[in-house]
């Protein structure tokens, strides 16, 4: 089929309007994780901070263990922020098909 009916070009825009607003739905949850993601971050570093100022050399593995905590929020915040990046090139796309 070479022609689009006026039917099959609503249809198609009403599609692309309905991804549009999926994709704005995804990025915005993913900023609400990442918002948290980066809360809980910079409290393991605080604690982190303030542990290792107050703790003898011998508690090593209690700062190996808060360092491994900051080191997996880090992980998350990363992902996170990849995933954020990923979806919002998603919707730039879908955007510019909207608009079109």
């Amino acid at each position: 089929g070479g022609s689009l009916t006026s039917e099959d070009a609503a249809s198609r825009a009403t599609g692309d309007h309905f991804r549009v607003g999926v994709i704005r739905a995804e990025c915005a949850m993913i900023q609400e994780l990442l918002s948290g993601a980066s809360g809980s971050l910079a409290a393991r570093e605080a604690d982190f901070e303030a542990m290792d100022e107050s703790i003898p050399k011998e508690a090593a593995q209690a700062r190996a263990w808060h360092r491994k905590q900051v080191q997996e929020a880090q992980a998350k915040v990363e992902g996170l922020e990849s995933r954020l990046a990923e979806a919002t090139a998603r919707l730039d796309v879908a955007e510019a098909r909207v608009s079109a």
